[in-house]
């Protein structure tokens, strides 16, 4: 910090002035945790002493992080420590939990849109002190609380975070944001995630995988699977399952069939990596909408604004009016919605390959939290608690061909996010054969074998 001398009057100009150059200095990355704390001191003595009627505010900042102030009382720091002597600060009223939360939201998101300030922070920091959570969800509000004072805006993995916390959403989908969680929380915290249990049947059936199998290697010679040998033996085979009425075998073909066509023979013939949003979402619809037939579930694509989120903005906008910045009751649009007979199950997203890892990331969080909302919908109906537990979303979030299942569901007064499933749709016709992809060297769970995620 370069070396510094200045003298501020009572002025109200210059008084703003002063204090909204502290909160540069404390607001960037570069500055240590220690002169982060001395300028918050120096901001409430500030206004302390303007309270005070005092004529001068001297002070002196040194490259050698040492401060100095002389007004009516005094810190001084030198080499990472210092001392204060000050009155204290009058104590802050006991607080309920609604209230907590409620203050906390309002400061996480004036974090979030950098309207954060320094007297925000020692707002906050008073706050926490007087507060005990006694839930887990109370717990996840002085996360939110403690991340919002020193929340670095370019970390996309705090900023989900977050974003995450202040929705009472525990991430366990994303590592680098369920790192920034732990952080945060104590191990018994963690113990009672392992209550939530997620598990859900595997797509297929014995006998469907194994009728998968035997299509395949009737397309397969020496050990090369071709594909016109594939298309042939589905259509031979289609004939035989419409006679003898066997639905489940019959959709496996016309899936098989979908996924076949479009597949490349040859891995010397690169892969368009340049195929648009909507091109890869196609890819997936066509398959989605064999899997769905004849069922009451109606997929309802092209940006549609999802009324869950849409009642959430309406909600917070009567909640908190002008106290934190909103999308005026509008909600998020959304590439996919399930629903039936018009009302929400769940939403997915997709985005093309060559998308930026910063905004996979913002997707990931806001399909997270947009059906989180879904769910809370349906926790507010009149669902006896036993039924309750067993409640939960699975939505999907797609880049390119690859994309992955996900559930949330609640506990006790927060929600939990799991991954379920890894997901793709096969680029090159050998990747029919098994889960094996030979191009990254993991395994991958095709979205045919619908085989638990094992990562």
């Amino acid at each position: 910090m370069k070396e510094s001398n200045r003298r501020a009057v009572p002025d109200k100009s210059l008084l703003k002035s002063y204090l909204q150059k502290l909160n540069v200095i404390y607001r960037s990355h570069t500055t240590p945790d220690t002169v982060k704390s001395v300028i918050r001191y120096l901001s409430e003595n500030t206004k302390q002493t303007k309270q005070n009627d005092c004529e001068t505010v001297d002070f002196n900042i040194t490259g050698n992080n040492c401060v100095n102030v002389a007004t009516n009382n005094s810190v001084q720091f030198v080499e990472n420590t210092y001392s204060l002597t000050t009155n204290s600060s009058p104590p802050v009223p006991s607080l309920s939990p609604s209230e907590f939360r409620r203050l906390v939201y309002i400061y996480g998101s004036k974090a979030l849109s950098r309207t954060f300030y320094i007297v925000d922070a020692f707002a906050v920091e008073n706050l926490i002190q007087v507060f005990n959570p006694t839930t887990l969800g109370e717990q996840l509000d002085v996360m939110s609380a403690k991340l919002a004072m020193s929340i670095d805006l370019s970390n996309i993995m705090q900023v989900n975070a977050l974003k995450l916390s202040l929705s009472r959403i525990i991430d366990t989908v994303n590592n680098g944001v369920t790192s920034i969680f732990r952080q945060y929380s104590n191990n018994q915290f963690w113990e009672r995630l392992n209550d939530v249990n997620m598990n859900i049947n595997e797509g297929m059936s014995a006998t469907a995988k194994q009728f998968y199998q035997e299509i395949l290697t009737k397309g397969t010679i020496n050990d090369k699977i071709y594909k016109k040998e594939i298309r042939i033996a589905i259509a031979e085979e289609k004939l035989s399952m419409l006679k003898s009425d066997q639905t489940e075998c019959l959709q496996i073909l016309d899936i098989l069939d979908i996924i076949n066509k479009p597949c490349l023979t040859d891995r010397s013939i690169r892969f368009d990596d340049d195929a648009s949003e909507l091109t890869c979402y196609r890819k997936f619809a066509k398959v989605l909408h064999e899997i769905l037939d004849n069922t009451m579930l109606d997929i309802l694509d092209g940006e549609r604004v999802s009324k869950a989120s849409k009642t959430v903005a309406k909600n917070l906008e009567k909640t908190y009016n002008s106290d934190i910045p909103l999308y005026n009751g509008f909600g998020r649009r959304i590439d996919l919605i399930l629903a039936t007979k018009d009302i929400e199950l769940s939403t997915s997203e997709w985005k093309k390959k060559k998308t930026t890892a910063d905004k996979c990331l913002r997707q990931q969080a806001k399909n997270i939290r947009i059906n989180k909302a879904i769910l809370r919908y349906f926790l507010d109906l009149p669902i006896c608690e036993t039924d309750k537990s067993k409640v939960m979303t699975v939505g999907m979030d797609w880049t390119g061909n690859m994309g992955y299942m996900f559930a949330v569901k609640p506990l006790d007064d927060i929600f939990v996010t799991r991954t379920l499933y890894t997901l793709t749709i096969p680029t090159y016709i050998d990747e029919l054969l098994s889960g094996a992809d030979r191009r990254t060297g993991q395994t991958e769970e095709y979205l045919l074998t619908g085989q638990s995620n094992k990562r």
